[in-house]
């Protein structure tokens, strides 16, 4: 498994993008940010959410900088960003071995990330990472690469993440080991970047 980042691809591929446009829909006033045209086309939706099959390489959302959302959108009353969060959740989970998921991978291109920190799963918005040590050596896999493993050479030792929640809150984490390493991994995506830039 190597750090934890091999992953395996979503079960579900067969899509219904009514079931998506039924999800998403809420009430006027939403920033076009998180419009129709941020979701991915094809979606297998249950009760609870949605699992989204993942974006792989060379899909050009997985190189492009993604948004930061203004903090006036990060609220528990935005349905929309909810809705993407809890796919992110969903998707993850669907997965037999992912430890992280970053919003890019299912097709929105907006700085939204969900991993385990402190031992438990959170969504992270707007992530800024500052490290704390020097650099390590990492054997790392990826949703979107499916199959590779790869050394890097550039991760931070340990770091210190300030985000928002999904609910508006400021969070600041320090971080280390496994968690610093899967931060990095997620934030890289949001800024278009995959492992296999970072080889080693």
């Amino acid at each position: 498994m190597g750090m934890g980042f091999i992953h395996q691809e979503s079960r579900f591929h067969e899509s219904d993008q009514s079931m998506l446009n039924a999800s998403v829909n809420n009430n006027n006033g939403t920033s076009n940010r998180l419009n129709q045209s941020h979701f991915t086309p094809s979606c297998f939706t249950y009760r609870f959410g949605a699992v989204i099959p993942i974006v792989k390489k060379p899909a050009a959302v997985l190189r492009k900088p993604c948004e930061a959302l203004p903090i006036e959108e990060i609220n528990s009353g935005n349905r929309k960003l909810q809705t993407i969060i809890d796919n992110m959740f969903d998707t993850l989970q669907a997965t037999s071995s992912g430890i992280a998921i970053a919003a890019p991978q299912i097709g929105i291109p907006l700085r939204i990330i969900v991993l385990p920190i402190k031992g438990r799963l959170m969504a992270l918005i707007n992530p800024e990472l500052t490290p704390n040590s020097g650099k390590k050596l990492t054997l790392e896999s990826c949703l979107s690469l499916f199959g590779f493993n790869m050394h890097l050479k550039k991760r931070a030792r340990s770091l210190r993440v300030n985000a928002f929640d999904r609910y508006g809150s400021k969070v600041t984490f320090d971080l280390k080991g496994l968690e610093a390493t899967c931060i990095q991994h997620e934030v890289d995506h949001l800024n278009g970047i995959l492992i296999c830039d970072r080889q080693a």
